[in-house]
């Protein structure tokens, strides 16, 4: 079995968002015989009937496998199984609240077949909504400065890189770091990391897109600000070799940090700059 794409999809409790991405991937401009979806289930064993009959249904039309993770290991774990289980010769990591663009596959390829060493970093737009545009936090939590002002065609560090549509050429001995970053945050940052020790380009490409359903109240970001911060302090611990990071900008009109011990909650005013390094 070779594919063009294995396209690893990690889970977690929200099968019903996970169908609508799912069902999108019929509408792709690509031929379905060219590439495979792997769907990693993070805390579970085993399907309910009911989602048995769903993969029933669409592998008659799509090429899925489907993998657990009985324990809760975060989505740096769930995104290993899927590479090693993979059979492409391209990897395609997004979420499972996603939904592909018709030329999603198309956009990435045409990218990745430019050079050996390109990996392509695509687009995450989020589904506006009036609620989207007046909440600072859903925009925060949806939009950073590679997404809203690097133009196609320009070469990103590892702090730039996003796993919600990334494609990359499979390559040996890569894998996500999953015993340090097990949480959100900073696992994608690490990984791309990895790819730039080992040569690889990573391409900012505007025209692979992919539409992110969830949109994140107060609560949520604050809750995915905490573990960010987990994931900050882990990084800073000495355990992994730092690169130059972006920071987020300490400023009384910017926003607040507040450290105590491994929780760094970051809460926005408003945003003067995203250009901050440390």
């Amino acid at each position: 079995m070779n594919y063009k794409f294995s396209i690893i999809i990690p889970t977690f409790q929200r099968f019903s968002i996970l169908k609508k991405t799912i069902r999108y991937f019929q509408n792709q401009q690509f031929c379905p015989k060219e590439y495979e979806l792997i769907v990693i289930f993070d805390g579970r064993s085993d399907l309910k009937d009911s989602e048995k009959q769903f993969f029933s249904k669409f592998s008659r039309k799509l090429n899925i496998q489907t993998f657990f993770s009985p324990k809760q290991k975060g989505q740096a774990f769930c995104r290993n199984i899927g590479i090693y289980n993979s059979y492409g010769k391209y990897l395609l990591f997004i979420d499972d609240d996603t939904l592909p663009g018709k030329k999603l596959l198309i956009e990435h390829l045409r990218l990745l077949e430019t050079d050996t060493n390109v990996s392509s970093l695509g687009v995450v737009k989020t589904i506006s909504s009036k609620k989207t545009i007046k909440d600072p936090f859903t925009f925060l939590s949806e939009n950073s400065l590679s997404q809203l002002f690097v133009p196609s065609g320009i070469d990103l560090k590892p702090e730039d890189v996003y796993t919600g549509n990334l494609a990359i050429k499979k390559i040996k001995d890569i894998y996500f770091n999953d015993t340090v970053f097990n949480a959100y945050g900073y696992e994608d940052v690490y990984f791309g990391k990895e790819l730039i020790d080992k040569g690889c380009r990573i391409i900012k490409n505007n025209s692979a897109m992919v539409y992110h359903m969830k949109q994140h109240k107060r609560s949520t970001f604050i809750k995915r600000s905490i573990e960010l911060g987990k994931s900050h302090e882990k990084w800073d611990c000495g355990s992994l070799k730092k690169i130059k990071r972006n920071k987020m900008f300490e400023d009384p009109d910017c926003g607040k940090l507040f450290n105590n011990d491994l929780k760094r909650l970051i809460y926005y005013k408003k945003v003067k700059d995203y250009n901050f390094s440390c």
